[in-house]
């Protein structure tokens, strides 16, 4: 995850693809994606920054 992290730096966005449940955040007015299990979690790197 850490490495991750660090290539997160040099590219413009990230895409994450999940199975799970979003639930509304009561604190605010945000949606929160639920993972139960991170191989139900997948990470796409975009492009890199120019």
């Amino acid at each position: 995850m850490n490495e991750l992290l660090e290539q997160a730096r040099l590219v413009r966005y990230l895409t994450f693809y999940f199975l799970g449940t979003f639930t509304h955040h009561e604190a605010g007015d945000a949606m929160v994606a639920q993972v139960n299990d991170l191989r139900c979690l997948a990470i796409d790197l975009g492009p890199l920054k120019s």
